[in-house]
């Protein structure tokens, strides 16, 4: 027959190997990032769009190129344009 203390310890050691797998688990799941929700999970459930990678680089090259050709290059050429 068992005694308290053998019981004990077999229920410690038991629940030793389960914290051991649980956390196990977890690293495991972290890794693959499945304990936190993506940025396209987050616009979806937001209602947003998530934007392309690429739609996004034309996007901001667009914006610069504008800002580029709206701007004079030197600073001779705006006094000259404004007289």
């Amino acid at each position: 027959m068992s005694t308290l203390a053998d019981r004990i310890e077999r229920r410690a050691n038991a629940a030793a190997e389960r914290v051991e797998k649980t956390s196990q688990s977890t690293l495991d799941r972290a890794s693959r990032g499945e304990l936190v929700e993506t940025e396209a999970e987050t616009a979806r459930r937001e209602g947003q769009e998530d934007e392309p990678a690429a739609q996004f680089l034309a996007r901001i090259q667009a914006v610069r190129e504008k800002n580029i050709t709206a701007k004079p290059k030197h600073r001779s050429q705006a006094c000259r344009s404004a007289e």
